[in-house]
């Protein structure tokens, strides 16, 4: 289910929108029902290959292949070109942007 989330949650800051249930009012109908009945479209000015190749494999309709078979696939997906994994492991990646300490809610 987490990775349908990572699907979903990429989708809605693309497109401002909810994939696979638009019209419907219970976001709990994305992933009890509308997954496996509805193709994900795409709007016509989503020209991003890459980041459509990752939506396609989170959203995937059967859930043992949205991961590419494992996380390995996942990763070396083209979307992740750019992105250091060892980076992320060793915490050495440097945060650009941080709030406001008195904007954080802990």
């Amino acid at each position: 289910m987490r990775i349908l989330s990572a699907g979903v949650c990429l989708y809605e800051i693309t497109y401002r929108a909810i994939p696979l249930a638009e019209d419907l009012d219970d976001p709990f109908d994305i992933y009890d029902g509308s997954i496996k009945t509805t193709e994900t479209w795409y709007l016509h000015y989503m020209r991003d290959k890459k980041t459509k190749r990752l939506m396609d494999q989170l959203l995937h309709k059967v859930p043992d292949l949205r991961l590419g078979n494992n996380y390995a696939a996942l990763k070396a997906q083209a979307w992740f070109s750019n992105f250091s994994w060892n980076e992320l492991y060793n915490k050495e990646i440097s945060v650009t942007f941080k709030p406001p300490s008195d904007k954080i809610i802990s």
